[in-house]
């Protein structure tokens, strides 16, 4: 794959994924309406499961094609982000004080 192919079609995934993100969480809260469940419910389980299918097709690629180094760094990477910038931008975005006692 060429650069300039994997630089147009990085750009296209990272247009669609606002998009797509979208969908997927008024899908989600169509589906928690119908079957009388509560967001919690769909965000711990259906969210949860959306989420992480991209690392695990990514892990999957690269032992498929003897990139062990690139499942483990997915993994990895995928972790330190999730716990630096997610609970860091969930942080800014709604803070709350911590009782001391």
């Amino acid at each position: 794959v060429s650069t300039k192919s994997a630089l147009i079609w990085l750009i296209i995934g990272m247009a669609m994924l606002p998009i797509s993100s979208h969908f997927i969480v008024d899908s989600a809260v169509d589906i928690a309406q119908y079957f009388g469940l509560s967001d919690l419910v769909i965000g711990l389980t259906i969210i949860a499961i959306g989420t992480s299918l991209p690392e695990l097709a990514a892990c999957v690629a690269g032992v498929l094609k003897n990139e062990d180094d690139l499942a483990l760094g997915n993994i990895v990477g995928s972790n330190l982000f999730n716990i630096l910038a997610v609970l860091s931008i969930a942080g800014i975005l709604n803070p709350s004080v911590i009782d001391p006692s």
